[in-house]
């Protein structure tokens, strides 16, 4: 994933489609020589920062552990660079009364404890 050369800072965003509590994220750094660009990169569940990834490796996955609520994840770049990544794992744990509606209306995604949202 790329995005423009924002001055006021690129960003990357996914809505869970329901509030979660992430416990972890994995971001998963390019393995050439543009890795460099993820250093610095704000990670954010809803308004609450996450992390901030430091000593990027090329071509590694990047591991922040935290816990915040919210219903969508933004990857925050620096002002006046591009964002680069490959993937994103996110550990969410779905809210309760938000999964139980969903499923008496059948609409359960399948998903259940700590899993990954890829």
């Amino acid at each position: 994933m790329q995005t423009q050369n924002d001055k006021s800072g690129p960003w990357w965003r996914a809505q869970f489609g329901g509030p979660v509590t992430v416990s972890k994220v994995q971001i998963l750094n390019r393995g050439d020589s543009g890795g460099k660009r993820l250093n610095g990169a704000k990670i954010f569940i809803g308004d609450t920062l996450c992390g901030k990834v430091q000593n990027a490796k090329a071509g590694e996955w990047i591991t922040l552990n935290c816990k915040a609520s919210g219903q969508m994840i933004t990857v925050q770049g620096k002002a006046g660079q591009y964002l680069h990544f490959c993937g994103i794992k996110v550990w969410a744990i779905s809210n309760l009364e938000t999964l139980i509606k969903a499923c008496e209306k059948n609409e359960c995604l399948g998903k259940s404890g700590n899993q990954p949202y890829d």
